[in-house]
């Protein structure tokens, strides 16, 4: 396994979605020889390089030719004191920073997602930046449990098992930050039970699966990359997350989902088929399919949509965290896409899916589900894409709005010119 790979391109996913500075944050990863891979200290974390990264042996010499970062005595202390740490990431990410300059953290309750990912932060005082003292504060709550800290006036640091799955801690725990953020402007998140989050996990089966080559075809091939390509599309907007986000097309009486586990990021990849799951008469080839497979199948089932897309945007993730309505009739472009958005309370995506999918039309085409997702349908891949792309640009409009004045929705009688001039379904 080539580790110094994996340090480098994990700084490169951090430093190109501003999870930190050129000069800030450090990660690392232990071999199973007990020797840490560490970003160096001083260098840019933006044109890190294979030959740069440093290597420190379990006796604590430096193997390599530059320093190490001077938070290594804190990364190397937590692989001690809790042996089941394959990797250690450290960040200045605006909104995680933001939380620490007022020593607070996030909540993670604001959907099952978020607080699988985080579902305990600890907060570690303040300390000089490469001090034991600082060091020992962190590791006394690694110590205790926890997987993710808060140090004070300073950024957060997460574990994990592997670099990906930290990096995956890292990246919701600095979504989760930026939706507490912007629903402060609706009335603050309101946070799921600890009964709806386990009635969440509950849907989390494993399923019997089918070789995915039995029922690929050409059709099935393009529509899949397609599928792939419109979701490294949504991670490169900020729709997705590496680890968040659900795509699903309807093909062949069935339909192709993206799955469970796959890296939004990286599956448009042409002829390779990791990533995706096909669902037809109850039978489910390839990978676990996200655990909204249900619902999309519903939809499916009860309307004439052909692409569905359901996620977490950030700023429609603070109507979906602060159980608000959003409303469409703003600009004509927003009223022309999205219709009037639907809204569904906590658990919806599972008590009442059936009524949800029967809702899901080209009149309504968009649904925001309270501490769970925004769906949005189309007749092609394209339309469904294009109202996702839509929805989260209204919801930043009207924060963006707060700041200057109140705004001022398109009136009644010009929403219904809207709709004969572009001959909109009623």
């Amino acid at each position: 396994m080539n580790y110094k790979k994996i340090i480098v391109d994990t700084m490169n996913d951090i430093y190109s979605n501003s999870l930190t500075t050129s000069s800030g944050g450090n990660i690392s990863l232990i071999d199973e020889c007990g020797n840490i891979y560490i970003s160096p200290s001083g260098l840019d974390k933006g044109a890190l390089r294979e030959d740069l990264i440093c290597v420190v042996d379990k006796d604590g010499n430096n193997l390599g030719q530059y320093k190490p970062s001077m938070e290594l005595p804190f990364h190397s202390k937590i692989y001690k004191i809790r042996n089941e740490v394959g990797a250690v990431v450290h960040t200045h990410s605006p909104y995680l920073t933001a939380y620490s300059l007022i020593d607070g953290a996030p909540e993670t309750k604001i959907s099952y997602f978020h607080y699988n990912k985080n579902n305990s932060i600890a907060k570690a005082g303040y300390d000089i930046p490469g001090s034991i003292e600082l060091g020992d504060k962190i590791c006394l709550k690694i110590e205790e449990g926890y997987d993710s800290v808060m140090m004070r006036n300073h950024g957060a640091v997460v574990i994990g098992g592997n670099m990906r799955d930290t990096y995956r801690k890292m990246e919701a725990l600095e979504h989760s930050a930026a939706i507490n953020v912007l629903s402060e402007a609706l009335g603050g998140v309101k946070a799921l039970n600890a009964e709806q989050l386990n009635r969440y996990q509950e849907q989390e089966s494993d399923y019997c699966l089918h070789n995915i080559d039995e029922i690929i075809d050409n059709d099935i091939s393009k529509a899949a990359e397609e599928l792939r390509q419109y979701s490294a599309r949504c991670y490169a907007h900020e729709y997705f997350l590496s680890c968040m986000g659900v795509i699903s097309v309807r093909i062949k009486g069935g339909m192709l989902i993206t799955s469970r586990d796959c890296d939004r990021r990286n599956i448009a990849k042409k002829g390779a088929y990791s990533g995706i799951s096909f669902i037809k008469d109850n039978k489910i080839y390839g990978e676990y399919p996200d655990m909204s497979w249900k619902l999309h199948e519903k939809i499916y089932d009860n309307s004439d949509m052909n692409a569905i897309f359901s996620a977490i945007p950030k700023y429609i993730g603070s109507y979906i965290a602060s159980r608000t309505d959003i409303d469409s009739a703003t600009l004509p472009e927003s009223y022309i896409m999205m219709r009037k958005v639907l809204r569904y309370p906590v658990l919806s995506d599972i008590d009442n899916a059936e009524e949800i999918a029967k809702n899901i039309t080209e009149v309504n085409p968009v649904a925001i589900i309270d501490n769970s997702c925004v769906v949005c349908g189309g007749k092609t891949i394209n339309k469904a894409f294009d109202r996702l792309e839509v929805c989260e640009a209204t919801a930043k409009a009207y924060y963006i709005t707060k700041s200057i004045g109140k705004a001022l929705n398109i009136e009644d009688k010009e929403i219904k010119k809207i709709e004969d001039y572009f001959n909109l379904p009623l």
